[in-house]
């Protein structure tokens, strides 16, 4: 009997043991948390930085085992450690975002500790943490600082002990006596409200460093009127780690064919705009890394604007770069209808743009917002790019694509410098609208993708203005090169919500394709009440369900959300769910990459899922997205 006993034990052990290993088998492993981070401007060392002190971080270390889009699939959730850094353009809070990569300014000396939490579909999460050292540029800089000024008073804008420059009118000739920033690590102080003039380029290169040129008031903060400074040609020709903040560029309004306010050389790298203004530039505002040589690197834009002058008359971009890990936060670039492009991005990897307002690109049908094209063989590894939470403002006169990724080709270069592949793009959270009714004919893609692995997703286009021009729009739209090469498989557009309250006859397509394969389409919102147009959830071959064009308004401020001409992405959350249009999406589980981790204000989504851009009733906390996690099988026990 004994014997019989244990027969059954050992058999009840091993129907247990059986079962636990099939359920580890199925049990969901949570991700791994890992990252770099890189300092840009004026830093010591690669560890610690001067005030103030941009910070590049990278969570391309981590990993899930079961993601198949890891860049694409995984909530990437960063705090900064620096709550008391205010709020961005957008009005969300500076010291948070989400991303695989991102990117902080620190502002205030101090040690931060930085938190990144990857979440994947399963809820399953992890953290990693780094320390950020921001060192004091008065402590810093001891010995090196230099303050000059159009006068002979120097006050207490002016940190003790340092050395005085006055008297100038030029701020290239002033800056030349600091002893001289062209090779010389040292911070070049300017006095609130004084107006300059340049007579010739000021060269920030090769200097031990770092180096910083800012401004100060009485207090030692932020100037309320930034020094003034006039300029006919190229003001900052930069080098390596240099920081220019709280200046306010003057162009000359009117002329043709003049250099840009900051010029980078290839090469070099580490260079950050703080705090600064460009106003009536008849060029482009900044170059960085443009035409054949090596690249440059590690530049950032953060809280600075970049204005075109009305009456000028160039053909360029206002904004033209070349390079790996940029960043573009809570910024304004606005091209009042001249130059072309409000950013053109060539042969890039690694870039941030976010929080960030961009306006009136140049008077050509044909321009964009921002264009990212991949070219070069020197420059292979494009794309690994994020933009979300901007605003783009699109004049009525001059209707292209708002957003533009290619490879070349119809994006007018030739030779051997096509055919390099773009790819992992997320387009999310950004809100896209006309400023005026549109005269010309639109026959384009609101997002036009000529790239692979690209991911549209929580976005909000209002398209009132339309009119009866006829054509057609396609709001996710991959177009092919004639050119060939290079990938365009797998774009996924998902819970995006499209709007026009006017009268048109403008047909709608909400996903059209012309080549490549793997692309989905699923959860987006359409409100079109007015019209008369025809109407296609897809054009071509694409896997799609769940797209929804409602009968009646979905939105929580009626038929008409915000004002006309002047909408806001946040005026289009949805009124309620139940039976109503927007409560038809798929759950999280069928939409294949899961890419619709939160919504349009980082809120969790809910299974099954809202369609369009935003979840209703949901918070940003707790986002387990599918709900279908397994949990660790029971441990076995012994007798």
């Amino acid at each position: 009997m004994q014997f019989l006993d244990r027969m059954r034990l050992g058999s009840g052990l091993i129907l247990a043991l059986a079962t636990a290993l099939a359920a580890s088998a199925s049990w969901a492993a949570p991700p791994q948390a890992g990252f770099t981070h890189s300092v840009f401007g004026a830093h010591p060392t690669g560890q610690e930085c001067v005030a103030p002190c941009f910070v590049f971080f990278d969570a391309g270390s981590s990993s899930d085992a079961e993601a198949t889009r890891e860049f694409h699939e995984l909530d990437y959730r960063w705090d900064f450690g620096d709550p008391g850094s205010g709020t961005l353009r957008t009005g969300k809070s500076a010291n948070a975002t989400h991303g695989a990569i991102a990117g902080h300014m620190y502002e205030t000396p101090g040690r931060y500790t930085v938190t990144l939490e990857v979440i994947d579909t399963d809820g399953e999460s992890d953290t990693a943490t780094t320390e950020i050292e921001v060192r004091d540029p008065v402590e810093h800089f001891a010995g090196a600082i230099y303050c000059v000024s159009t006068g002979s008073s120097f006050g207490s804008w002016c940190p003790a002990g340092a050395v005085h420059v006055g008297d100038q009118t030029h701020l290239n000739l002033a800056l030349a006596g600091t002893p001289n920033v062209d090779g010389a690590s040292v911070w070049a102080v300017l006095r609130c409200g004084e107006t300059w003039s340049v007579s010739s380029r000021i060269y920030l290169h090769n200097g031990t460093r770092p180096g910083l040129i800012s401004s100060r008031d009485d207090d030692g903060g932020w100037c309320p009127t930034p020094p003034r400074i006039h300029y006919d040609d190229t003001v900052f020709s930069v080098g390596d780690s240099w920081t220019v903040s709280g200046v306010l560029l003057d162009g000359p309004n009117s002329l043709s064919g003049v250099e840009h306010a900051f010029s980078l050389n290839h090469g070099d790298d580490g260079f950050v705009i703080h705090r600064s203004q460009v106003i009536e530039a008849s060029g482009g505002t900044v170059n960085i890394g443009g035409g054949s040589g090596t690249v440059a690197s590690r530049v950032a834009v953060w809280g600075s604007s970049f204005e075109m002058s009305p009456n000028g008359n160039e053909t360029g971009s206002n904004m033209f770069m070349s390079g790996h890990s940029f960043a573009i936060i809570n910024s304004l670039i606005d091209n009042h209808l001249q130059a072309e492009f409000n950013l053109r991005f060539v042969g890039g990897r690694n870039i941030v743009i976010s929080d960030s307002e961009w306006r009136r690109p140049g008077y050509d049908s044909s321009r964009n917002h921002i264009q990212i094209r991949g070219t070069d063989p020197e420059r292979s590894q494009n794309g690994r790019a994020v933009i979300r939470r901007n605003t783009f403002i699109s004049h009525g006169h001059s209707v292209g694509p708002f957003l533009r990724f290619c490879r070349d080709a119809g994006c007018n270069s030739d030779g051997p410098r096509g055919n390099a592949s773009m790819e992992d793009i997320i387009v999310e959270n950004n809100h896209m609208r006309f400023d005026r009714p549109v005269t010309t004919t639109p026959n384009f893609g609101l997002v036009t993708i000529q790239a692979g692995e690209v991911t549209v997703r929580n976005n909000t286009f209002d398209l009132r203005g339309l009119g009866s021009t006829g054509a057609r729009l396609r709001m996710c739209n991959v177009a092919t090169e004639p050119r060939g090469g290079g990938s365009y498989g797998n774009v996924h557009c998902f819970n995006n919500t499209l709007y026009t309250g006017d009268p048109t006859n403008v047909g709608v397509i909400l996903c059209a394709e012309q080549v490549g394969s793997g692309h989905r389409c699923y959860n987006n919102l359409a409100y079109l009440p007015n019209a008369s147009g025809s109407f296609a959830v897809t054009e071509g071959s694409w896997q799609a369900g769940a797209n929804v064009r409602a009968s009646a308004s979905p939105f929580a401020l009626g038929d008409q959300p915000g004002a006309r001409f002047a909408t806001r992405g946040g005026e289009f959350a949805l009124a309620q769910t139940g039976d109503s249009a927007v409560d038809r999406g798929l759950a999280i589980a069928e939409t294949f990459a899961n890419a619709v981790h939160r919504d349009w204000d980082a809120n969790c989504r809910q299974d099954p899922i809202d369609v369009g851009a935003f979840e209703f009733g949901s918070s940003s906390v707790g986002c387990a997205t599918s709900g279908s996690a397994v949990p660790p099988p029971p441990p076995i026990l012994l007798p």
